[in-house]
């Protein structure tokens, strides 16, 4: 939540920033969006998967494409614990889907 400045942490303390009471007493499409506009605004990697996949005509990556831009900084470990996590975020705030068998990103609404 601090990651997507949803909430700030304080010694041992959270509290909810004032997006993130927003984002926690919205309606489910709501909070959606907001998680969505948050992801493109303090998550550089969400952003860029989601620009490839508006500048490609079929609107679909291949993971290893992801995966070795993000293994030139990072571990391959520490590689897919972040692509995981970026996916299953992206997916709750329908950004951008990901089909595990093809192992292809989607703009949301297109099929690998």
């Amino acid at each position: 939540m601090q990651f997507l400045e949803f909430a700030e942490l304080s010694g041992s303390a959270l509290w909810l920033t004032a997006a993130g009471r927003v984002f926690v007493h919205g309606r489910t499409n709501d909070r959606k969006r907001r998680f969505r506009e948050h992801l493109l605004r303090f998550v550089p990697l969400a952003a860029r998967i989601h620009r490839i996949l508006e500048e490609r005509e079929d609107h679909q990556a291949p993971r290893v494409r992801i995966e070795a831009e993000l293994e030139d900084h990072l571990t391959r470990q520490e590689a897919e614990r972040t692509l995981r996590t970026v996916t299953g975020w992206a997916r709750y705030a329908e950004l951008f889907g990901y089909d595990d068998k093809s192992r292809r990103f989607t703009t949301v609404g297109t099929s690998a």
